[in-house]
């Protein structure tokens, strides 16, 4: 049987590469069956609900770094079965999320009752996603994910070093520490990545680095090199969630740019902008298609556009969860708040009350951020409070706003967000 559960383990990985999340799903929960572990096929909230409380009983008399001292696992099929949720863990948060979120507390709990191995660092990584992005517990988040990054070094283990660089840069940290700071731990998770041959997380890397560095704001002609560079390696690996992922912002870009006489654009491949959502669908690629939306709300808005841009938001409100940790979740909410108070003017009078409603929603979102790292969201809630202001006559009001979203964004670098506050 263990023979058997290694070379399905390979299948997972492979599934999940070329964008097959069911099937990778399908053959983790019948290789687990085999190793006397039951992954479910329903009920979701339940079994996450039970396996939490009891992860929080186990948890009750230690600190998460507690659990760096376990027991070394020697069991090969208890090692084995820390392989398949890790691994599982990949497909299952670009197909269905709560069954990740179910894969993420079963792992803590299978590691508190049998020990680590060096695959124990990912299902770390991966519960310190859920506690920033899914339990609002950023700050405890962060601190988790530095049991990762030192089991891995205990391990001195480079794959593991390239997945707890790949959660902590592109989940956990932009919530608690400057979004630039991010590039050099992506980086670094990259070069291990390429050293160890996790070639399937160097791809995650390279789309998640693209996604911060656009909303850093970077220089859309240094971003469109840094693409063309992705692209490329994804395309001989055949990444395809990651191609897909960065197939929206080279779409984005075109929107942004136009095509200029950069000699890039020549080599980059052709993208359909009329086919790439049902390539994304097709290929189950939900983070890429709701960061593209998200994109597209932007240039929409800035197209002066603003029904097209309300419409293609909701479709990304859809696909949020398959964003979660990623800091396009703070651009939905910020570019949704330009649009909506752009729009207000013109809006009936039961469709101002909607619009009123989910402006205070999304400031109150910015606000939680902003309190947990005002380096990267002080000044994106306070140009939509600045914003709320002006629609409720509050001129004085606004104008102070205004003026702390400019002064903020100047100070911490973000060129194109204080362009949108001084617009």
């Amino acid at each position: 049987p263990l023979d058997q559960a290694e070379a399905y383990n390979l299948l997972i990985i492979q599934y999940t590469v070329r964008g097959q999340y069911l099937e990778a799903i399908q053959a983790g929960r019948e290789t687990l069956k085999l190793l006397a572990v039951d992954l479910p096929q329903t009920d979701f909230q339940r079994v996450f609900d039970t396996e939490y409380s009891k992860l929080q009983a186990s948890l009750q008399q230690r600190q998460l770094a507690d659990l760096l001292e376990l027991e070394e696992i020697t069991a090969p099929d208890a090692k084995l079965v820390v392989k398949l949720l890790s691994n599982l863990g990949s497909a299952a948060y670009r197909y269905e999320q709560q069954l990740w979120q179910v894969i993420v507390v079963l792992s803590l709990n299978f590691f508190c009752d049998h020990g680590n191995s060096p695959e124990s660092c990912y299902g770390y990584s991966n519960y310190v996603t859920l506690l920033g992005s899914v339990l609002g517990e950023y700050k405890a988040g962060y601190e988790s994910c530095l049991v990762s990054l030192s089991l891995s070094e205990r391990y001195q283990n480079s794959t593991q070093k390239s997945r707890a660089c790949f959660i902590l840069s592109n989940f956990v940290h932009s919530w608690v520490k400057p979004v630039q700071q991010a590039d050099v731990i992506n980086r670094e998770g990259i070069q291990a990545g390429l050293e160890s041959g996790e070639i399937q997380y160097v791809g995650y890397m390279l789309s998640y680095r693209i996604t911060n560095l656009f909303f850093q704001g970077k220089s859309l002609e240094l971003l469109l090199e840094d693409l063309l560079e992705a692209i490329s390696f994804c395309q001989s690996t055949k990444n395809q969630w990651a191609i897909d992922a960065l197939s929206g912002y080279q779409l984005t870009l075109l929107n942004l740019m136009g095509e200029t006489t950069n000699p890039i654009w020549q080599k980059l491949p052709v993208v359909d902008n009329n086919d790439f959502s049902k390539a994304c669908e097709a290929h189950h690629s939900f983070s890429g298609l709701c960061r593209y939306y998200i994109l597209n709300c932007l240039t929409l808005y800035l197209d002066n556009q603003l029904r097209q841009a309300l419409a293609v938001s909701e479709l990304a409100a859809e696909l949020l969860p398959y964003i979660l940790g990623v800091v396009s979740i703070a651009e939905y909410y910020f570019y949704q708040s330009l649009v909506l108070t752009r729009l207000y003017a013109t809006a009936g009078a039961t469709e101002k009350a909607e619009f009123q409603l989910k402006l205070l929603d999304n400031k109150q979102h910015l606000q939680v951020w902003a309190e947990h790292c005002p380096e990267n969201f002080y000044h994106l809630y306070k140009l939509v409070e600045a914003e709320i202001a002006q629609l409720d006559g509050q001129i004085w009001d606004a104008a102070q706003g205004y003026d702390q979203a400019i002064q903020a964004a100047r100070q911490q670098g973000f060129i194109s967000h204080e362009a949108l506050a001084n617009d």
